[in-house]
């Protein structure tokens, strides 16, 4: 399976390879719009925690960031974990922490105010 999301620069991020295994995500090295033709550069982590992904899903937020919903683990046996990434930094985090350690997004459960108001109005990837 392979999804993919465009963040507020024009750029493509394409996670596959999500059949319960690691997730391997790509970032274009230049913007999609345009004449040119969209390069990707080397493999990249998000996290660092995204080691049984399956059912992938990029939505992008009226500020140019991106949200990437998933399940960690297998078919009856995993949890839905949500990660954001700042276009303006190029970084990513786990939006859902319990003390320092990635805990899973349940039905809304202590997403933070502000991205529960943005993600109501975010549009798929």
């Amino acid at each position: 399976m392979a999804a993919f999301g465009i963040d507020g620069d024009g750029y493509m991020h394409l996670s596959w390879a999500c059949t319960a295994t690691p997730s391997i995500t790509r970032r274009s090295t230049t913007p999609v719009f345009g004449a040119n033709p969209v390069v990707f550069g080397p493999d990249t982590t998000m996290t660092g925690n995204e080691n049984s992904v399956t059912y992938p899903q990029w939505f992008r937020l009226p500020d140019g960031d991106l949200l990437y919903l998933f399940r960690e683990g297998t078919s009856g046996n995993g949890d839905t974990f949500l990660n954001r990434y700042y276009h303006a930094s190029q970084t990513w985090s786990n939006v859902h922490l319990s003390g320092s350690a990635q805990a899973p997004f349940l039905k809304g459960t202590g997403l933070d105010p502000e991205l529960q108001r943005l993600s109501q109005h975010a549009v798929p990837g």
